[in-house]
């Protein structure tokens, strides 16, 4: 997502020390420069952006938790933080956020779009036991990203909602009101 959010802004992000972890989520690892001292932020830059500075930590590469392990993607010195980020952090408003109401997004539709790719592939991904869990999940995590502009809920609930989501499994249906699996 940072790189979606980079390139609507006309930023570049600098190749850095990566690790893909097993939810298919990757941790990019920056230095921060000395004048600044961040701290840990959630969805300040965007949607599924979580920040982790002083006081806060990560899980490192080769670490293993549930039996899934964290993976060193690319190896190389940290990137200084770029400076586009600094200010973002560091605003007293959030500034690359708006709400659907407050005016347009600075995200669009192609934010949107991969937010409800990355949430169907989640979807049709689950197991019996899980669905529901991971439905009420995609519902929040979508609302979030309409509510940020980069989405309006009638995509979501189309392409969420039987008859269009199958789980392929013996014809069987995932919805808002399934009762457990």
């Amino acid at each position: 997502m940072l790189d979606h959010l980079a390139a609507a802004g006309g930023h570049l992000l600098p190749r850095t020390w990566t690790i893909s972890t097993p939810s298919r989520g990757q941790h990019l690892y920056y230095r921060q420069p000395d004048e600044a001292e961040l701290g840990n932020i959630a969805g300040r830059l965007g949607w599924k952006i979580d920040t982790r500075g002083h006081g806060g930590y990560v899980v490192g590469a080769g670490s293993v938790i549930r039996g899934q392990r964290y993976r060193a993607d690319v190896i190389r010195r940290p990137a200084t933080l770029p400076d586009w980020i600094i200010s973002a952090l560091t605003a007293t408003e959030p500034t690359l956020t708006t709400t659907a109401a407050s005016g347009p997004s600075r995200f669009g539709a192609a934010y949107g779009l991969k937010a409800l790719t990355a949430q169907l592939d989640k979807l049709l991904a689950s197991t019996p036991g899980q669905r529901n869990d991971d439905l009420n999940g995609s519902a929040y995590a979508l609302g979030r990203v309409a509510a940020v502009g980069g989405s309006t809920p009638r995509p979501c609930e189309t392409n969420c909602c039987p008859p269009h989501f199958g789980s392929g499994s013996a014809g069987e249906k995932v919805s808002a009101r399934s009762s457990p699996a």
